[in-house]
């Protein structure tokens, strides 16, 4: 329970940080929580009768360790431990105005994922587990490049719909979409051609066998499809609360959600579980295509030639990697490998020969989006 607490202080301190363009150490501070339950699970289990509670101890102090990691950096930024003299209480309410649409928001995500447990376990055995697989691997993949830039982005957004500068708005925009498309094409092509593989060196070992990694690589397939938009509506949606509209994303989120429902009815029939994962990125689709449409009337457009130059070039450099990884396969099969060493080896370089071709093949094409991430790279946690 005191977790509660030490997460959401924890969150106010990321949140302060990134306002003050510092993103390297929020971003860090998930990992010692991870460190911190594995640790406790691996060096205290045997002195409790339940191992849970190492577990439990573990969260705990990851949530201490989240917390007291940022705390140095926020007070370099001048925070002192006192209460302030006047109160904000208009700062608190506008705060309040404008979170609690993201509260509803958040919770639709949350029903949505009850739904879809509930729609599988009407369907073969084991398919909320398959579904639940696929969807963590595509949730990792999601939180590297569609959530880190959302997070980075709603500063500057901010900043400049205050400022009144709605050139530069959609500029930053514009740019945004062009490094998602950049990204996470590639990554959506590379999870649905090497599905089999990935599922089998993380999960096939003891009770989950071939079967079950088959049906858990046609879960994250569809899944996969809705990486490019899962990750527009988190940039779209910072657009819409750097103009302190938070009611809008929410809006569109209640109908894709009715939308979402309807479909999870149609689609589980003929496809199964894998049905419940395509409606989801139907759904994902139908919300960022939304959320584009309400910005472009509203703000003006972003979706620019530069926009359009970017997805053609990345339609045809995702195209040389999938038929160099499409060859390798035919010689390589990884499941058939003998050790695990070799199987992780095996992966590794089909997923870093990939990157290499889709690189390689975007550079010769004239790509200003990998000049743009190596002048994000080299300008390391900080906002520019």
């Amino acid at each position: 329970m005191a977790y509660i607490l030490l997460i959401s202080l924890a969150a106010l301190a990321s949140a302060v940080l990134n306002a003050f363009g510092s993103f390297a150490l929020p971003a860090f501070s998930p990992v010692l929580l991870n460190l911190s339950i594995i640790g406790c699970a691996v060096a205290l289990r045997r002195f409790f009768p339940n191992p849970a509670y190492a577990f439990a101890i573990g969260v705990l102090l990851g949530g201490i360790l989240q917390l007291a990691v940022q705390v140095p950096a926020v007070l370099r930024l001048g925070f002192r431990w006192r209460r302030p003299v006047p109160l904000d209480a208009a700062g608190v309410r506008e705060v309040g105005r404008l979170m609690l649409p993201r509260v509803f928001g958040v919770g639709i995500t949350q029903i949505n994922l009850v739904i879809d447990s509930q729609f599988a376990t009407s369907l073969r055995s084991g398919s909320a587990s398959f579904l639940y697989y696929a969807n963590r691997i595509t949730e990792l993949t999601l939180g590297i490049f569609g959530i880190s830039l959302s997070t980075v982005l709603l500063p500057t957004l901010s900043r400049a719909a205050a400022a009144g500068d709605r050139a530069r708005v959609l500029d930053t925009l514009a740019t945004a979409v062009r490094l998602l498309i950049f990204i996470t094409v590639p990554a959506t092509l590379g999870l649905i051609v090497l599905r089999v593989p990935i599922i089998h060196v993380l999960l096939e070992r003891g009770r989950f066998g071939p079967e079950d990694t088959a049906f858990t690589a046609g879960a994250l397939a569809c899944y996969s499809l809705g990486l490019l938009p899962y990750a527009a509506v988190n940039v779209l949606a910072a657009a819409f609360y750097a103009h302190r509209d938070t009611r809008t994303p929410v809006k569109v989120g209640l109908f894709t959600f009715g939308l979402h429902l309807a479909l999870n009815l149609v689609l589980r029939g003929p496809l199964q579980h894998r049905g419940i994962a395509l409606s989801t990125a139907i759904s994902a689709f139908a919300d960022a295509a939304l959320l584009a449409w309400l910005l472009r009337r509203r703000y003006g457009e972003f979706i620019d030639a530069g926009v359009r130059s970017c997805a053609r070039r990345t339609v045809l450099s995702g195209t040389a990697m999938v038929a160099a990884l499409l060859l390798v396969l035919r010689w390589v099969d990884v499941p058939a490998l003998s050790t695990i060493v070799l199987k992780g080896a095996a992966l590794a370089l089909l997923i870093a020969g990939g990157g290499a071709v889709y690189l390689a093949a975007a550079w010769t094409l004239g790509s200003e989006e990998m000049r743009l991430l190596r002048s994000i790279m080299r300008g390391g946690g900080r906002a520019a």
